[in-house]
């Protein structure tokens, strides 16, 4: 680990099993940081240290109560100190799977924050305001469901996608069969890669569709409307599809 200026910069092959924050980091910046892919066993911080804490196998920051890193066994604390989930911090942990239920009062959901894990449900509560593109990959072989609390003025799920009301966008998708609202314009990066679907609707208003890779996704059934931005994309990428009704 290379701590400068009290900020941890780098870790190294010790911390992926074992992670000890000593008493003098104050910050958590790792450039180019990707998670820990499930390895990570434990979580210490040295006593004394005022910036850091552990709660539920989790490596919470103090200052923005922001949950960091999420060790084997994790579960995000219920106790409404977690206002952030930072990127990669859940990715590919093996006791995330079944219905998870993100507690009342995190506001943001960082980059692939939940990539490669085995949620079958997962409840997003009304607090949530910021869900970064791509916060939700997961295995190919899953069909996940993601439900969104009433309340939430911020987001909604439908057909199988996951919309920000305010810009129209998809930032998640999740199902077999994808079948995009009519209303959405743009199509999130990140977001629809690393998974098998069979069906794939777009919708006339679609505007844009940024940084999807078609070709990491099995071989689906396109369906669009003829003559529009969907078409015209699916066309210059070379890849098969039908007409909707």
């Amino acid at each position: 680990m290379r701590i400068e200026n009290n900020v941890i910069v780098e870790l190294d092959k010790e911390d992926e099993k074992h992670l000890f924050i000593p008493k003098e980091a104050e910050g958590f910046n790792v450039d180019g940081y990707v998670g820990f892919f499930g390895e990570l066993e434990s979580i210490e911080v040295e006593e004394g240290n005022p910036a850091f804490y552990v709660k539920d196998n989790c490596l919470i920051s103090n200052k923005k109560g922001t949950l960091l890193v999420a060790a084997k066994g994790a579960k995000i604390p219920s106790d409404g100190s977690v206002k952030r989930i930072f990127n990669f911090a859940f990715n590919m942990l093996e006791s995330v799977k079944g219905e998870v239920r993100i507690p009342e009062g995190v506001e943001e959901i960082g980059v692939r924050a939940f990539g490669g894990t085995d949620i079958k449900k997962l409840y997003l509560p009304a607090s949530v305001k910021a869900i970064y593109e791509g916060f939700f990959l997961q295995k190919l072989d899953t069909h996940p469901q993601i439900i969104v609390d009433a309340n939430n003025p911020y987001y909604y799920a439908e057909g199988g996608c996951l919309i920000e009301r305010e810009t129209m966008s998809v930032v998640a998708v999740f199902g077999d069969e994808i079948v995009i609202p009519e209303g959405v314009k743009r199509i999130g990066a990140g977001t629809i890669c690393f998974y098998a679907f069979k069906k794939i609707v777009f919708p006339a208003s679609l505007e844009e569709i940024d940084k999807v890779n078609f070709a990491m996704i099995g071989s689906p059934e396109f369906l669009v409307p003829e003559n529009s931005y969907a078409q015209k994309y699916l066309k210059e990428q070379k890849l098969p599809y039908s007409y909707t009704k």
